[in-house]
C-alpha cells in the first residue's frame, strides 16, 4: 500500500491502533516522515507514562511517549499491534510518498482510532447507486 501525504499542510494519519496487524512504514521518497508512537493504556487512551520500544531498520530504539520520531527517505519504521501511532510529514514543500507492508487485516475490525469517526462521509443519495463503495455491497 502506498499513502501519498501532502508536506505543505502537513496532511497526517491521526492517532490508531491495530488490534492484529504489524506493519512497516516506510518513507520512500519526498522528505522526513515524523512518527509518534504511544503504548495503549487498558481505557484505549495514549499511555504517557511508559517508555516505548520500537524497530527501525532492524534496530531497537525506546524513546519517550509521544517524542517525535523522524523516518528518514529510505528508511523504515515497524509498528507492533496495540501500539497507538500517528505520522505525518514534515513540513516542507512537495509530497511524502510512504509505504506500508503488513499482515494481512480487516481494516473494519482492526483499526482503532483514538477520536473515533467514520471511515466515509455521509451521502445523501438523490440517484440510483451504479458503482457501490467498498463498504456498501
Amino acid at each position: 500500500t502506498y499513502i501519498i501525504l501532502e508536506a505543505k499542510t502537513q496532511q497526517q494519519i491521526p492517532y490508531h491502533y491495530h488490534i492484529s496487524k504489524a506493519e512497516d512504514i516506510i518513507n520512500r521518497a519526498g522528505g522526513v516522515l515524523v512518527v509518534q508512537l504511544y503504548n495503549r493504556t487498558a481505557d484505549d487512551k495514549l499511555d504517557e507514562t511508559t517508555p516505548v520500544e520500537f524497530y527501525m531498520d532492524c534496530i531497537k530504539y525506546t524513546v519517550k511517549p509521544g517524542e517525535l520520531i523522524r523516518v528518514m527517505p529510505g528508511n523504515s519504521i515497524t509498528i507492533e499491534p496495540y501500539m497507538f501511532h500517528r505520522f505525518y510529514p514534515e513540513k516542507a514543500e512537495g509530497l511524502l510518498v510512504v509505504g506500508e507492508v503488513s499482515k494481512v487485516n480487516d481494516d473494519n475490525n482492526d483499526n482503532i482510532f483514538l477520536v473515533k469517526s467514520t471511515r466515509y462521509c455521509e451521502i445523501e443519495e438523490d440517484e440510483p447507486k451504479v458503482y457501490p463503495l467498498c463498504n456498501e455491497y
